[in-house]
């Protein structure tokens, strides 16, 4: 998806910038079949809108209705495949089964209960093979890692470092 200055909506959204390049890269390396992906907490898109760019259906959630009424309008725009929903973090319950369930500094603002309560739930919707990419504070992590490691489900942590854990669902 080429950036476009000429298009308002698309510069609009392009001002917080790229997606962080280990998200670039994990993608890169995800392969091109399109997957089902979950960008939860998506803000003004920037994520969203690079995987949908890929080929891949995104559902992205946020609370903000300018954030998720800007996403509409460049999904239009652009012809891409997001169903935007308006949800609250705390209360949002995912639909089905998602190949990459992606939480980038979402859970911030919430508790530390709440932080851990939202992701145990999120889990139980990531496939077989499917993974969940969280970037956050540092000091999460490791209760994140250890929800993975207590869960019913395997987990393969690949990544744990830098703010950011990625972890693979294997199959039981």
């Amino acid at each position: 998806m080429a950036h476009d200055e000429e298009n308002p909506q698309q510069s609009e959204n392009r001002r917080l910038g790229n997606p962080p390049p280990v998200i670039v890269k994990f993608f890169d390396d995800f392969g091109p079949r399109p997957r089902r992906v979950l960008d939860f907490g998506c803000g003004q898109g920037r994520n969203t809108l690079f995987i949908a760019g890929l080929g891949h259906e995104v559902v992205a959630v946020d609370r903000s209705i300018r954030a998720i009424r800007d996403i509409s309008a460049i999904t239009d725009l652009e012809g891409l495949n997001i169903r935007v929903e308006i949800g609250h973090i705390y209360s949002f319950e995912p639909d089905g089964l998602f190949d990459v369930i992606l939480i980038d500094r979402s859970f911030l603002p919430m508790s530390e209960y709440d932080r851990l309560r939202v992701f145990y739930k999120l889990i139980d919707h990531v496939l077989v093979g499917g993974w969940v990419l969280i970037e956050e504070g540092k000091g999460d992590l490791d209760n994140f890692r250890q929800i993975l490691n207590d869960n019913e489900a395997p987990w393969l942590i690949d990544k744990l470092e830098d703010g950011y854990l990625f972890a693979s669902r294997l199959a039981d």
